[in-house]
């Protein structure tokens, strides 16, 4: 009989979502490698409880392009600057338009850099270079005539000193330092400006010092539990007391009613008066004792967010004294070319 020759089974193809997946755990390698932790480890509670290939990947991108030096903003600077856009989206946490937004302008920065680089070079070549002689050593040969349509347009006045400070203004300063690009603005628009971050400012101030003062109120609220608990022990106690005696007494006027002056007898409906009165008193301190017990607990529960409140409203108003800092230098330079 002849030989049957079976097929090899062929291999299913990889799936879609196995790609995915891995694409998604090497970009989290490159993060890891490049910023020494994981991603929801550097953004704590703005990490999405998933990370999305596309998110993790430009956020890799950008953190790899920060940790090489190349992007003129430390990695540092780059999860704080989205961690700031990420408290301020509805959601809270880090999406990709936020991660695209940040690319985008450490993208248009890092054209900026590069036409500004060509131009010095240029400008240098054109001071340094000697004209070149000319083979009847009548005239020199013409310069080359540059074409205002290929040739990058030289930096506006005034921006020499953007690439020096970039380092310090960290990743709050990409955008503005692009805007200011395009020249000097009215000394009024300068004043406008600080004064609306210094607005900010203080609201920023008021959320950290009002977050920390809820923080502050922990040896407070300890205190008065404190004091609510022994306040209810001893009212319990003194409850317990007079349970005991109106039993005695009930029982001694039940053996030997008979024998007992009356007073004694008598005595009975002040003793359970007394003992209905240590009980209310021992309840309403239970009351104020669970109370106390509630807003120890709920202080503990709120108490990381406030701290996490802390942070961000500290890492806001750094943010705002560098942006006032920073107006107020363009404004001085701005007054400084209007006296020339």
């Amino acid at each position: 009989m002849a030989d049957t020759i079976k097929a090899l089974p062929t291999p299913p193809p990889q799936s879609s979502k196995n790609k995915n997946e891995k694409r998604v755990l090497r970009a989290k390698e490159r993060i890891y490698a490049a910023a020494g932790s994981e991603p929801s480890e550097l953004f704590g509670k703005h990490a999405p409880r998933s990370w999305g290939q596309s998110l993790i990947e430009n956020l890799a991108q950008i953190i790899q392009l920060a940790s090489s030096g190349k992007a003129g903003i430390t990695v540092q600077q780059l999860v704080a600057r989205i961690k700031e856009e990420a408290s301020w989206d509805p959601t809270g946490l880090v999406t990709n338009n936020i991660v695209n937004k940040v690319k985008s302008e450490i993208h248009v920065k890092l054209q900026e850099c590069v036409m500004q680089d060509e131009e010095d070079g240029i400008e240098d070549s054109d001071q340094d270079a000697p004209l070149a002689s000319s083979p009847s050593k009548d005239r020199p040969l013409k310069r080359r005539r540059k074409n205002p349509a290929t040739e990058p347009k030289p930096p506006a006045v005034g921006t020499d000193d953007t690439d020096d400070d970039e380092g310090e203004e960290g990743s709050r300063g990409i955008v503005s330092s692009i805007a200011e690009a395009k020249g000097p603005l009215p000394i009024e628009e300068y004043r406008k400006r600080i004064a609306a971050h210094q607005r900010r400012l203080e609201l920023f101030k008021t959320d950290r010092d009002a977050a920390q003062s809820r923080i502050d109120q922990t040896d407070t609220l300890n205190n008065a539990l404190r004091d609510a608990t022994t306040i209810h022990h001893s009212a319990r106690l003194s409850a317990q007391e007079s349970e005991a005696a109106l039993t005695e007494l009930e029982a001694l006027v039940a053996n030997h009613g008979d024998i007992l002056p009356a007073s004694v007898r008598n005595s009975i409906p002040g003793a359970k008066q007394t003992l209905d009165e240590a009980n209310c008193k021992a309840e309403q301190a239970e009351v104020v004792m669970t109370a106390a017990q509630k807003r120890v607990d709920d202080h503990a529960e709120q108490e990381p967010a406030l701290q996490d409140t802390v942070v961000l409203m500290q890492e806001a108003v750094a943010g705002c004294v560098d942006d006032i800092d920073k107006e107020q230098r363009d404004m001085d330079a701005a007054i400084c070319l209007q006296s020339l």
